[in-house]
């Protein structure tokens, strides 16, 4: 199914180019979208292929995926993915077919975009490249701006975000709609420095790759049943918490680590949080934990005894390591 269809001519091409949107597809053209896509590797290709194969039907609750597509005589050559909930979207997946780059392809692609995502009200585009190269210096002369906080990272506001009066959910399984939002909320600014160990994020970090890796190495369908979030207004991430391989040790030891990162307005929702994520957990689990202040939570409370501290680990801070031993 096309949502969207813009005709436009290139220099250098004979035929005319459409500039399509594409969330549905039938089974002849999925084809073609996996040639288009086919360089990706593990786990993108694994998040793809859920998607063409089982659409809205697949593991993507509440996620709007859209294909921005440039196709020639019905062919896709240009590609855009642009994943999106209440209006925060990550952008990825650029890639045009190498006979027919350098012809202005992209720039029509997101021209089309953007004026397709900012008609239907979206307040934020994020993607994420590496400095100091073409695609950088591309993505800036279409408006998007480098976060200090985090190299490579890069957002386009369209709309600033609704303010809504706060209010407070109960913690909730991970859902492929939380995606955009719970990457927003990991390239915020300040504490703590530790984040996820099982995702390898410390300090503000893009987490787009680093979610879908950790998911996929640990087999998707239990490694959601282990991540948790809250939101607040608007439906905004404000914590998240996770189960997953211990990362400094390559993932082979026999604890699992837990992460807990939560936003510190509301730090007073760690304890539910924690209770959620550990009820039926029987496997050992390790916790790196910042030192810090004003306390909400003991990990006493939860079976976690200290095994040791590592100095000036957490950007400054010295890093607490708890363990939990394995039930039964």
């Amino acid at each position: 199914m096309v949502e969207s269809r813009r005709s436009v001519r290139l220099a250098g091409l004979a035929e005319p180019v459409a500039l399509t949107i594409r969330r549905e597809f039938d089974p002849r053209f999925v084809e073609s979208v996996r040639g288009l896509l086919g360089h990706k590797g593990t786990p993108w290709l694994d998040h793809i292929d859920d998607y063409l194969t089982n659409g809205r039907e697949g593991h993507l609750e509440g996620l709007e995926w859209r294909f921005h597509l440039a196709e020639i005589g019905g062919r896709p050559v240009a590609n855009i993915c642009l994943w999106e909930h209440r209006g925060v979207a990550l952008l990825g997946h650029v890639y045009t077919m190498p006979e027919f780059r350098r012809r202005g392809l992209a720039r029509a692609l997101f021209d089309h975009l953007h004026d397709e995502f900012h008609q239907r009200g979206g307040l934020l585009i994020q993607l994420n490249t590496h400095p100091g190269t073409h695609q950088h210096a591309f993505y800036a002369s279409l408006g998007y701006e480098p976060l200090r906080q985090a190299a490579g990272s890069m957002v386009r506001v369209f709309a600033e975000q609704r303010t809504e009066p706060d209010s407070e959910v109960e913690p909730m399984p991970f859902e492929w709609r939380h995606w955009p939002t719970l990457h927003l909320f990991f390239l915020e600014e300040g504490r703590p420095f530790v984040r996820s160990v099982g995702m390898n994020a410390y300090g503000p970090a893009a987490l787009e790759g680093r979610l879908l890796g950790a998911f996929y190495r640990e087999g998707l369908a239990r490694a959601r049943r282990r991540a948790w979030v809250v939101e607040a207004a608007g439906q905004r991430v404000v914590g998240f918490a996770s189960i997953l391989p211990d990362r400094s040790f390559g993932g082979a030891g026999r604890f699992r680590v837990f992460d807990l990162f939560v936003e510190a307005f509301h730090r007073r929702l760690e304890p539910a949080l924690i209770r959620r994520v550990l009820e039926g957990v029987r496997e050992g689990l390790v916790w790196y934990r910042e030192v810090r202040t004003n306390e909400t939570v003991d990990p006493r409370t939860f079976g976690f005894v200290p095994t040791g501290v590592v100095p000036d680990a957490g950007d400054g801070r010295d890093v607490e390591i708890w363990h939990r031993e394995p039930v039964g």
